[in-house]
């Protein structure tokens, strides 16, 4: 199975574009993980669903809705791997 690492950063409103393109994708599991400030979250995926996710301390749900109202610019890792 291979690997596909990316960073970078994540222009604002881009984010839910990014999730709906890695969602339409039924083969990729991994996580996207987000920094914005001093706050680190994770949103995870498993075959191209997401299953979890973490803000600060927030989770689920809320840490993914309290991501996508960020206004900055948001730096980003990822690892997905194709299922």
């Amino acid at each position: 199975m291979s690997q596909v690492r990316m960073a970078g950063e994540i222009g604002t409103g881009l984010l839910a574009d990014i999730l709906q393109l890695l969602s339409s994708r039924g083969e990729v599991s991994g996580y996207l993980e987000l920094t914005s400030g001093t706050t680190v979250g994770r949103i995870w995926f498993a075959k191209g669903r997401m299953i979890d996710a973490h803000w600060g301390l927030a989770t689920g749900e809320d840490a993914v809705q309290t991501m996508l109202a960020i206004k900055d610019v948001i730096q980003s890792t990822s690892m997905i791997s194709p299922t």
